[in-house]
């Protein structure tokens, strides 16, 4: 177990990472709390080295952005974008 909270457990499996959060919590995105159904509910976090700029590449691209870059206050840098199937991508820099 890498981290553990009454909010958040993130466990490491074989080199990879797997999260759990409790619903409905106040900092969580709105894209994050969709109820789990259809594919929703789910959401995918890429793990990136410098944050600023990935946004600035993919805004360049012209994806849409569902939540702009912003730092949260356990340090992690991040932006939300959707894929296709209206799943939620978290990019983030940890802090």
């Amino acid at each position: 177990m890498l981290f553990d909270s009454d909010w958040f457990v993130l466990l490491e499996l074989g080199g990879g990472e797997l999260g759990f959060l409790a619903p409905q919590q106040e900092a969580q995105a709105a894209a994050f709390q969709r109820p789990l159904r259809d594919g929703q509910g789910l959401w995918v976090t890429i793990d990136v080295d410098d944050a600023d700029a990935e946004y600035r590449r993919l805004q360049a691209l012209g994806v849409p952005i569902e939540v702009a870059i912003r730092d949260e206050a356990w340090g992690d840098r991040h932006f939300v974008i959707l894929d296709p199937a209206g799943i939620a991508v978290d990019v983030v820099q940890h802090g």
